[in-house]
């Protein structure tokens, strides 16, 4: 734990990096933490005292949980993680509490291999988790705020999804997602009701950006990495406009935030969160964050798949001029191979040749006295020879040998 002056303190050893934490109404810290033996072990801090039980463990010994996120309603904490068993990735749920550590973990699902999901929770609105099961399909199951099972089925999110965040604003879900569309890697917004509500944020981003979403009233924002940035996009009017995308900041490290157990964000980027008490309240305020999406809100723009603004030019142009370097390096690979090729089929019709020569009779040889001796040595080198023993070892060599050997 890293106090606000800088002092720093060791809690607990022997843990892996599998672990989750959250701040409660009463200020007191939980975390659930993986140990190096594959159990889970509950912490619990109430700002004089750390508390430690151990709530699951491992008959193997073996660290076989991951992505553990945790979340808090009516005084009681359930986690949500992947547990590998018997060669399937079960999506768990986990309820437990300091007065009753013991309660039996419910399988919600099996997903795929990738094993990703994503919760969203609200005291009001309960938790929704978003994963993707064993048969690949995008699914949804909401619990109540009791964590009781409410409903399962098919997510308004129906697109090959790379990252998604979600947030409750309003009592509906907020996702935001990369996905591919008209083959380009593409940042979206919806709200629960799917297509009908979509708005592409952004585009031509890595597919595995790390991504976030933050809802406050009719406030939204969205925040992802690119290249070596960290940038954000608001809505003023609950997702219906948004920002041009704007950089908040060189990218460092995404690390996760808690607002008192609700409606919490998974990550945000850390020089972006001035975190200061109010005098009114105990809740943090994103001013620094909120601040500079006020003052990066134009003429909002909604961008569709015919655009041709200026940014999409350009990435367009970066894009087009990659694939011709790509392409023009292939060539020449492809000019050399075939270069090879030619020369060691000549090479072998020489050696051949010359074989026969020698099985010729004396007075056949003395005919052709001016032939000279054969090297037998590069005989054999030739004979032994593969393609992909001369290849070039950079790309240099294969412009060396095509600005000697120029084709038409």
């Amino acid at each position: 734990m890293e106090t606000d002056n800088g002092g720093i303190s060791v809690i607990l050893s022997d843990v892996s990096k599998e672990y989750d934490g959250l701040c409660d109404k009463n200020d007191f810290f939980h975390f659930l933490i993986q140990t190096v033996k594959g159990g889970l072990l509950y912490l619990k801090y109430d700002g004089n005292v750390w508390k430690k039980y151990d709530i699951f463990q491992s008959k193997d010994k073996r660290q076989k949980i991951c992505n553990i996120k945790l979340t808090i309603s009516e005084n009681m904490l359930c986690a949500f993680y992947i547990m590998e068993h018997n060669d399937r990735n079960m999506l768990v749920k986990h309820c437990f509490s300091a007065e009753k550590l013991y309660v039996t973990p419910e399988i919600v699902d099996i997903v795929d291999s990738k094993k990703c999901f994503c919760i969203c929770s609200h005291s009001e609105d309960g938790t929704r988790v978003f994963y993707r099961d064993s048969a690949g399909r995008n699914q949804e199951t909401v619990f109540d705020k009791f964590f009781v099972r409410r409903n399962h089925g098919r997510s308004p999110v129906q697109s090959e999804v790379f990252s998604i965040a979600m947030a409750y604003n309003n009592h509906s879900a907020k996702y935001a997602y990369v996905t591919v569309k008209k083959n380009y890697t593409t940042l979206i917004f919806s709200g629960d009701n799917g297509q009908q509500s979509e708005k592409i944020i952004t585009f031509g981003i890595s597919r595995n950006s790390n991504i976030g979403i933050l809802c406050e009233n009719n406030a939204i924002i969205v925040f992802w990495t690119e290249g070596n940035k960290a940038m954000m996009s608001k809505s003023t009017d609950d997702g219906e406009n948004f920002t041009s995308p704007a950089i908040v900041g060189n990218y460092i490290e995404f690390v996760r935030y808690r607002e008192n157990g609700i409606n919490f964000s998974d990550c945000i980027h850390m020089s972006s969160v001035n975190m200061t008490k109010s005098k009114d309240n105990k809740q943090f305020e994103r001013n620094d964050l909120m601040n500079k999406a006020k003052n990066n809100f134009d003429t909002p723009r909604r961008f569709n798949s015919d655009i041709s603004s200026e940014e999409f030019v350009q990435k367009l142009g970066r894009i087009e001029q990659a694939v011709v370097q790509m392409s023009e390096n292939i060539g020449k690979l492809c000019i050399f191979l075939k270069e090879l090729e030619d020369f060691k089929t000549r090479s072998e019709f020489d050696v051949f040749s010359q074989i026969n020569n020698s099985q010729h009779t004396d007075s056949q040889r003395t005919e052709n006295d001016d032939i000279g001796e054969k090297d037998e040595e590069n005989i054999r080198l030739f004979e032994s020879m593969t393609i992909d023993e001369a290849l070039p070892n950079t790309e240099n060599d294969a412009d060396a040998f095509v600005a000697s050997h120029p084709t038409e």
